[in-house]
């Protein structure tokens, strides 16, 4: 049988098909694309499971700074009792989280809210001194992180004594008399029903006198009317003596002028105050 010689040149081969060569070439050129897209698309897919990955992954978070607390505001810092005090705050965060504010006082009355209040000073009858400086504590916090700061403000007050007991009766005498007349009597006989109703209760009966005379003339007219006054509680209502205390001061605590006859007559008088 004759067969065709197979000659090369280069690649091709003598007797082969021109038409079959090309698609030959093109199917291997095919190929190689199809291999080239085939990678870059696992490429994608890699770097998307990447992403993913990534995403699961825990972030780590920024350490919270806490807020700051840069100006404070008082509108006295020394007040008197009764008076009020406004107070404003000024706090920033530097993460701008919101500020919340707390406030706490020792004592007196609190208005307002968040940065801004007023404090009411407590009354002189609360501190019993003549001043005191009160701490008021604020916080500010983001929820995380708490800063303080006390705010100092002193209270002024003027201490009053406290008032003089008020005599369960006061009993007038005319000048030289000693001995207690029926008014007085009847003022003993009230007396002495209050103090039936406390048993645990006494009396103290002070003698006093107006200026006129000496020293000594006058401290006794006292105690002789003060001791009068006791000798009437004791005989007429069954009053135990030792419940009933007696002093005079003669004329050394007037209540009023002894330049004029109606002052004298008020200082001469005897005062009864119950004791415990």
């Amino acid at each position: 049988m004759w067969h065709r010689p197979q000659r090369r040149w280069g690649n091709l081969r003598w007797g082969q098909p021109t038409h079959w060569r090309n698609q030959k070439e093109g199917n291997a050129a095919m190929r190689q694309r199809q291999a080239i897209l085939s990678v870059m698309m696992g490429i994608l897919i890699f770097w998307g499971s990447l992403d993913g990955w990534a995403a699961t992954l825990p972030r780590r978070e920024r350490a919270n700074r806490c807020p700051e607390i840069t100006d404070v505001m008082l509108s006295d810092t020394e007040i008197h009792s009764g008076e009020h005090v406004r107070i404003a705050l000024t706090a920033s965060d530097p993460d701008e989280d919101i500020v919340y504010y707390v406030w706490t006082v020792p004592a007196g009355m609190l208005t307002g809210q968040a940065s801004q209040v007023v404090w009411m000073a407590p009354k002189c009858t609360d501190i019993g001194q003549a001043s005191m400086t009160y701490e008021i504590l604020v916080e500010a916090g983001d929820g995380r992180c708490i800063v303080k700061q006390t705010i100092p403000v002193t209270v002024k007050c003027e201490v009053q004594p406290p008032p003089s007991p008020q005599p369960e009766a006061v009993l007038r005498f005319s000048s030289g008399q000693i001995g207690v007349d029926e008014t007085a009597q009847a003022q003993l006989d009230d007396v002495a029903a209050r103090l039936k109703q406390f048993p645990d209760q006494g009396l103290r009966i002070e003698g006093h006198t107006d200026s006129t005379g000496d020293a000594a003339t006058n401290e006794q007219i006292g105690l002789k009317r003060a001791k009068r006054a006791k000798a009437y509680l004791v005989e007429h209502h069954g009053i135990v003596p030792e419940r009933i205390t007696t002093v005079s001061y003669g004329a050394s605590r007037p209540i009023a002028s002894n330049d004029t006859p109606e002052g004298r007559t008020r200082n001469r008088r005897v005062e009864i105050y119950r004791t415990q």
